[in-house]
């Protein structure tokens, strides 16, 4: 699949210059001449022996033998022939410029002006640096008309926002130049992603795996003589296990969910009776601690429509990452319902979360304390399960937080009765 792509923006690239270098060719050697011999055919001089130029294979040449039905039809086959060049250079998602010896601009498209904010008819006449304030552009477009031969480099403009740009530079015999410029902002960034995933996800794999291969070397060595050291070890053995496991589990149903691969069984879910359900096994949890454990939704909630086992999914994370940041004070859940939806919140007064964090609170492997959260046996994964299913749903998640104060967590899930 990748290669196909690949192949075609390989034809792409290399097909596009030759179509602007024709366009350009038979609107300079052609449109301008016909003009001229359409002019002298409404003076009504049809008999009349043109010499615009003097080659004799110019189309002026042709003058003297074409009546002004003639000189009509080709006329209007040639402006049909620049109106369709121009529309498949409109609506190219790619910028193209046609560029003379002197580095002005001789055509180009609708995308030109999204990219560089200039018009297409503005942009003609002004050099390539004028439309895109960027020397490297320049000097791309210098070093493929003195050589003649192509080149490509990837190009990050910062105005007006941060773009990135794949660019392909090809001569134009004989002095002219096409830069097409390809934006592959979303790629890379989905590539950054990629990467910063797998040193994640092979990190959090690696810490585990040597705890317990370290504690079984202890035991092979002859810790297993000493029961009480022997069943300590063990413990922790045990305990890395269920957070490889947790790990994995999270990675495959965050993997689904990001894919889509999930299926809705989609029925009416009561979130007071849900939330019910799940709450004494966290307010136990909260008493171990020494936390409050709230629960205030109003009654007569409406249902949400939704997926029972998801939804439980959702206030579990949220509940469980309530309870691990909050040393002392209390957790709450409230609820309430407004026209068309139904939010809850998940409540703490637990340590906070910085202000230039909460933008990222959602991403995967995002910690704003790494120590903490691997001591709490947290895999980093929870909350961003918890946004995609919420925005699976069709709903919205959000967090407001102030650092030592505590944090709220709410969620938007639709509910067509209330």
């Amino acid at each position: 699949m990748v290669a196909r792509r690949f192949y075609g923006w390989s034809i792409f690239f290399l097909s596009l210059p030759l179509a602007v270098y024709l366009g350009i060719t038979v609107m300079e050697n052609k449109f301008s001449p016909l003009s001229f011999i359409w002019g002298a055919g409404l003076l009504g001089l049809l008999a009349f022996v043109l010499a615009v130029f003097r080659r004799p294979d110019s189309p002026a040449a042709l003058g003297s033998d074409l009546s002004l039905r003639q000189l009509r039809s080709q006329l209007a086959e040639l402006t049909r022939e620049k109106e369709q060049l121009e529309a498949i250079l409109s609506g190219l998602s790619e910028a193209v410029l046609a560029l003379d010896h002197e580095g002005r601009v001789l055509l180009a498209n609708q995308a030109v002006k999204e990219l560089f904010g200039i018009a297409p008819e503005e942009a003609r006449g002004k050099t390539v640096l004028e439309v895109a304030r960027d020397y490297r552009l320049e000097e791309l477009v210098g070093r493929v008309r003195d050589t003649g031969v192509s080149a490509e480099q990837e190009l990050t403009f910062l105005f007006p926002q941060p773009r990135i740009f794949a660019v392909r530079a090809s001569p134009l015999p004989p002095d002219k130049v096409v830069v097409v410029l390809r934006e592959v902002t979303h790629e890379r960034r989905l590539e950054r992603m990629r990467r910063e995933f797998v040193a994640n996800v092979s990190h959090e794999l690696r810490t585990p795996l040597t705890a317990i291969k370290g504690f079984v070397e202890a035991l092979e060595d002859g810790a297993l003589e000493d029961r009480e050291t022997a069943q300590e070890f063990l413990q922790i053995i045990a305990s890395e296990t269920e957070r490889l496991i947790r790990l994995v589990e999270d990675l495959l149903r965050l993997s689904r969910l990001e894919s889509r691969q999930t299926f809705l069984r989609r029925q009416e879910v009561d979130l007071t009776e849900l939330i019910g359900n799940i709450a004494p096994v966290w307010r136990r949890q909260a008493e171990k601690k020494g936390l409050i454990f709230e629960i205030d939704l109003p009654p007569g909630l409406p249902p949400v429509p939704g997926d029972p086992e998801l939804l439980t999914q959702v206030f579990v994370n949220l509940i469980d990452n309530a309870l691990k940041y909050t040393p002392a004070g209390k957790v709450r859940i409230r609820g309430e319902h407004q026209p068309g939806w139904v939010r809850i919140e998940v409540e703490d007064t637990g340590i906070g979360i910085p202000q230039d964090c909460l933008p990222r609170v959602f991403e995967r492997f995002f910690r704003v304390d790494r120590a903490r959260s691997r001591a709490s046996g947290g895999t980093g994964l929870g909350l961003s399960i918890v946004k995609h299913i919420v925005e699976l749903h069709g709903g919205k998640v959000g967090v407001e937080s102030e650092l030592g104060k505590g944090s709220r967590f709410w969620v938007y899930l639709p509910s067509p009765q209330s």
